[in-house]
């Protein structure tokens, strides 16, 4: 068996040490970009849940926790608060589908359908139906 001469320092004789920056030579930190915010925002207020956003950034929940808390914090109310705007633009620019929308989901409007008959009732045309069925037999 051969054992490597140690060098000072406890190393191998001959050994390169590689730096490369990194803590425990793993992955390199995470670095949050304006757009991986921009995305964990709009993937919350998409209702996408933390593991897939965490997953769809290649990041752990952890990291997303730890680089992104107000984004988490306030992410899902900011984007509703930007389609509440963009809705009341429409609304104010005279767009009726919206209008529409607003006055359903928030005044409590409501289609109704209306279903007149002649004024007969069951009975009658029960009996009615019974008298044509005698004179075709």
């Amino acid at each position: 068996m051969r054992v490597a001469a140690k060098g000072p320092g406890g190393k191998r004789a001959g050994a390169r040490q590689v730096s490369i920056g990194y803590k425990n030579n793993g992955r390199p930190p995470h670095k949050p970009t304006p757009a991986m915010r921009e995305t964990v925002v709009t993937c919350l207020g998409g209702g996408m849940r933390i593991e897939d956003i965490a997953a769809s950034l290649r990041i752990t929940e952890v990291t997303l926790r730890k680089h992104y808390p107000d984004e988490l914090k306030s992410g899902k109310a900011m984007k509703h608060l930007q389609v509440m705007k963009h809705l009341f633009r429409q609304i104010e620019n005279g767009v009726p589908s919206s209008t529409i929308f607003y006055l359903k989901t928030q005044c409590g409007w409501k289609e109704t359908q209306r279903i007149e008959h002649a004024g007969i009732t069951l009975a009658q045309l029960i009996e009615h139906s019974m008298d044509d069925q005698k004179e075709a037999a």
